[in-house]
């Protein structure tokens, strides 16, 4: 099973953007690896949420394409590093006001991040049926053979 491991988040303002930087660690198992050698194909989807209260708002979303992964036994794990721009106004969740006198108080903005690994085309599962043959009125059943 895929995991993210050791996130973080670090915000950059430079004038009315900001520079987001994700890092974190993503640790495929020999399962997950043998999916990618097998052509399943993954994204790797970074979340900004703003936390009002008890709510959380989405921010923004980037996704990223997940490469570099090898066929082998056991974990494989990689340190990701994804770097994008947004607004300060994106990222603004939550707005100050202005006090009883007219100045303007900020009010902080409390960020996290989340960051999701997605099968873009995850292999499909197909039900069939199983029949049992007979030869000779001999019935195979586990390694004994009845009559």
């Amino acid at each position: 099973m895929i995991s993210i491991q050791s996130l973080s988040l670090s915000l950059q303002p430079t004038g009315a953007e900001v520079n987001v930087t994700v890092r974190y660690r993503v640790v495929f198992d020999q399962i997950d690896r043998l999916f990618f050698s097998n052509g399943v194909d993954y994204t790797e989807r970074v979340t900004l949420l703003g936390r009002d209260s008890q709510n959380l708002q989405v921010l923004g979303t980037r996704d990223f394409e997940s490469s570099g992964w090898t066929m082998g036994d056991g974990q494989e794990s990689k340190s990701r590093q994804q770097t994008f721009t947004m607004s300060r106004h994106e990222l603004d969740e939550d707005i100050g006001g202005f006090n009883q006198v007219g100045i303007y108080i900020p009010n902080n903005d409390e960020i996290r991040c989340k960051v999701e690994i997605i099968p873009l085309n995850p292999p499909t599962i197909t039900s069939g049926t199983f029949s049992l043959t007979t030869l000779f009125d001999r019935v195979l059943v586990g390694d004994d053979v009845q009559i």
